[in-house]
């Protein structure tokens, strides 16, 4: 990721920037749903006594923000490279 980010600012590629960004997306939402997992599979507890299931879609929404954001961004360079090459 860090390889193709840098190559594409060197080369100004918008096409490696933004596959870099997506092999970012990746690694960060597979740490964010392993991350999920295991929160979501500890047993009840006094403060929680029907478990923390719901983690899962806290992580999930994390994960889709993350893309959106980045899918916005990628969109709006996009723009700015094709109007202003």
């Amino acid at each position: 990721m860090i390889f193709k980010i840098t190559i594409g600012i060197i080369s100004n590629s918008i096409d490696f920037i933004l596959d870099g960004v997506n092999n970012l997306t990746d690694a960060f939402s597979s740490i964010v749903t392993i991350l999920g997992i295991i929160l979501a599979n500890r047993k009840p507890d006094k403060k929680h006594p029907y478990g923390y299931g719901q983690i899962d879609y806290i992580s999930s929404v994390v994960i889709a923000l993350f893309i959106l954001f980045a899918g916005l961004t990628s969109l709006r360079e996009s723009f700015d490279k094709i109007f202003h090459p």
